[in-house]
């Protein structure tokens, strides 16, 4: 699984990111099937299913299918806890709802179980991230 937390007001950030992992699992080719991307929202009263879903069908395209995630805030909070991601409401007039929520960016790479195996901090490029997943990739072949 590659895992990143977001919102789907975010009006920087979160678009970069999922666009940039998107591209990193096009530049896989096949072996991207293997990967499940998830997007965890750090936003549960304004993402619901049907929102997350809407926000990131533009996303979607090639390998790089997001399934987004949200539930209680107690589950996010448990979430956000266990991949140690910041995130936090700050009040925002010119935001939609006006707030935004500030979050941590990285985006986590999972093994089969839960197992952290390695995080993309956001200064990585498209081409680093898919050379880093595909050595992940090979290097669980062999194991």
């Amino acid at each position: 699984m590659l895992v990143l937390f977001g919102f789907s007001h975010c009006a920087v950030v979160c678009p970069r990111e999922l666009s940039k992992l998107g591209s990193a699992l096009d530049l896989l080719g096949p072996l991207a099937d293997r990967i499940q991307p998830l997007y965890i929202t750090v936003d549960p009263a304004r993402d619901s299913p049907q929102v997350l879903r809407q926000y990131l069908s533009r996303y979607a395209g090639g390998a790089g299918a997001f399934i987004g995630l949200t539930g209680s805030a107690g589950q996010l909070e448990a979430a956000r806890r266990s991949f140690r991601v910041f995130a936090r409401q700050v009040t925002d007039p010119c935001a939609p709802g006006g707030y935004v929520v500030p979050h941590t960016a990285h985006a986590y790479l999972m093994a089969g179980g839960g197992q952290y195996l390695t995080h993309f901090p956001e200064s990585l490029d498209a081409a680093t991230i898919a050379t880093r997943l595909r050595e992940h990739m090979e290097q669980r072949q062999d194991a």
